[in-house]
């Protein structure tokens, strides 16, 4: 059995761009003692709010367990909130989410003090809101390693695109993009005004600091509040780049955890009965034009938090529900926030979906205390199980559409081997089928290799053979893999002949060909670029091979993208795929 939930899903905001939020409670029951003072976490920019999802999590569990009320949340445009990077108005937009918030946790709390968290641009969104609060209630900041100025989160964004494309810095552009978030030219204007040394007052009397490291500039923004009159401390401790790295690598940063519980307690070590409005027993409701969405628990103990995205009108004819399925310890909203737009853009065309947080992930049950399943492990498909079965109980639903990328992809392909409740199945760039007990995904990644395709063009770039020269490339790891798929793909028909021994791996082309017969729908889609590719044209032959015939099989490529999609224009090329070839098959 799954440890109980720690969280209450919530929405609140302008009824123009509604918000979502989780509510941490500090304790169970009416009439207990909690602290006087709540805190709001304020989540930073674009990627980085991605890597640190889980974090912020367990920081918001440990605040409750000694007495804070707390909201997590998401800015508006972010996350599972309502709105898009592309829409105006988006630095004031976060700057009034962060007072929605506040007000939020005072009405569901009861409590009259807030303290603002925030790491990185969410440290300079707390102190910008905190000055912007003029009623007394923000009573402490907590900033960790904060951008002084907008203009330097811009700079850095910039840079990011720049060092992965570096052909980017004579092509104009409509907007800064990085890590597959997108910052208009408006955006990029109006962060460029915000200055946290320019404040000509504190915000709070008492401010704890985090710089990134001890080299931060952190120090001069302490002197400009300590000369405004606020108590300031500034501790310098490790952990930042351990947790901004990718979620199944993230590491949780356990010594700036302590010293935020720790100097939070000092600073509001009062205890009261507050006046608590009762907890609704509804689901928390996201309503725009278009879609619906209801976050609720799901599968047996509820252990799985979802979003239930669903269609303003209802369809003509039945449509599968669409089920978007985690890649690693990759919370709900998918890379790039991609599984957001794409489910309320096919509920506009009448297609319900869910993406949800299986348990130890994301929102999913007790995120600390239970360990995140292997990306490629059985346990995954058992969540998936759980969760068909629950949107067949609950919600009456008969067929399914699996979507994932990566290990993901592995587990919808898996899934829907045993399931034929599933009648399509959409795989983007997954890098292998076959998996057994006790591979390292380590390992793995330390060996993936570029495609065929990647080196084909190197060959031609005589930076890549002065790379070369220099030892900086593992030409006999390349040459060996390059070998080991090409002797894959010569030899596929003569395999497909010999009969297949016990206990042998996963015949993959079988394996859809039985889908295929089933009437079962297969979409793969890979970046031309991708490892993927060669391995399962391996399988498969070009493109596909004979599977091509089949009208329930489709195989796409496309340039000019990442293994995650995060170029924008790769983003509304997969966007645009997938809702055709769904609306082809299902009704429009």
């Amino acid at each position: 059995m799954a440890p109980p939930q720690t969280m209450v899903p919530v929405t609140f905001g302008s009824a123009s761009e509604r918000l979502f939020g989780a509510f941490h409670s500090p304790t169970p029951r009416e009439g207990e003692s909690i602290r006087t003072c709540g805190v709001v976490l304020c989540n930073p920019g674009g990627w980085e709010a991605f890597a640190s999802q889980r974090a912020y999590r367990i920081l918001a569990d440990r605040l409750a367990a000694v007495g804070f009320p707390v909201l997590r949340f998401d800015y508006a445009g972010t996350g599972d909130s309502a709105g898009t990077d592309l829409d105006p108005g988006r630095v004031r937009a976060w700057l009034d989410s962060v007072g929605a918030a506040i007000d939020e946790l005072k009405r569901r709390s009861g409590v009259s003090l807030v303290s603002l968290v925030g790491v990185q641009l969410g440290a300079t969104f707390a102190a910008i809101a905190a000055n912007e609060r003029h009623d007394g209630s923000i009573a402490s900041l907590v900033l960790w390693a904060p951008y002084l100025t907008g203009r330097a989160y811009v700079r850095q964004v910039r840079a990011y695109r720049l060092l992965n494309n570096p052909s980017a810095a004579a092509t104009p552009t409509e907007y800064e993009e990085a890590a597959g978030y997108v910052l208009t030219q408006e955006t990029v204007e109006h962060l460029s005004k915000l200055d946290l040394l320019g404040s000509p007052s504190a915000p709070c009397g008492q401010v704890l600091i985090l710089p990134r490291d001890a080299q931060s500039p952190e120090e001069k923004l302490a002197t400009r509040l300590r000369g405004q009159g606020a108590s300031v401390e500034v501790a310098v401790i490790d952990g930042y780049v351990q947790m901004m790295q990718e979620p199944r690598k993230s590491v949780l940063p356990e010594a700036v955890f302590d010293k935020v519980v720790a100097w939070l307690g000092e600073a509001h070590p009062q205890l009261a009965v507050v006046d608590r409005p009762p907890v609704s027993t509804q689901p928390a409701v996201l309503e725009a034009a278009g879609y619906r969405e209801e976050a609720l628990f799901l599968a047996r103990d509820e252990r799985a938090f979802g979003i239930l995205t669903l269609p303003v009108t209802r369809p003509s004819q039945p449509k599968p529900v669409v089920v978007w399925l985690n890649t690693a310890a990759d919370h709900r909203i998918g890379p790039n926030r991609l599984y957001v737009t794409l489910a309320r853009r096919l509920a506009g065309l009448g297609f319900t979906s869910v993406r949800f947080d299986p348990s130890g992930v994301g929102d999913g049950a007790a995120p600390e205390l239970v360990a995140v399943a292997h990306p490629y492990s059985t346990v995954r498909q058992g969540d998936v199980r759980d969760v068909l079965d629950w949107l067949s109980t609950e919600r009456s639903a008969q067929q399914f559409v699996l979507i994932g990328l990566c290990s993901a992809a592995f587990v919808a392909f898996h899934a829907a081997l045993e399931d034929p409740r599933v009648v399509s199945e959409i795989l983007i760039n997954p890098q292998t089928f076959v998996w057994r007990e006790g591979d390292s995904l380590e390992l793995t990644v330390k060996k993936s290799f570029g495609s065929n395709r990647t080196y084909r063009q190197r060959l031609l770039d005589p930076s890549s053979w002065k790379r070369a020269l220099r030892g900086e490339v593992d030409l006999r790891g390349i040459a060996g893999v390059v070998a080991k798929r090409v002797v894959a793909r010569v030899t596929r028909p003569a395999r497909r002949l010999l009969p297949q021994r016990p206990g042998a791996l996963l015949d993959v082309e079988g394996a859809l060909r039985r889908k295929l017969m089933r009437e079962t729908d297969v979409l793969f889609v890979f970046g031309e670029n991708d490892a993927g590719l060669d391995y399962i044209q391996g399988h498969l032959g070009a493109l596909g091979g004979g599977l091509r015939r089949s009208k329930r099989f489709r195989f796409e490529v496309v340039g000019g993208t990442d293994h995650t999609f995060s170029p924008h224009a790769a983003q509304a090329w997969l966007s645009g795929l997938i809702c055709d070839h769904l609306t082809e098959r299902f009704g429009p």
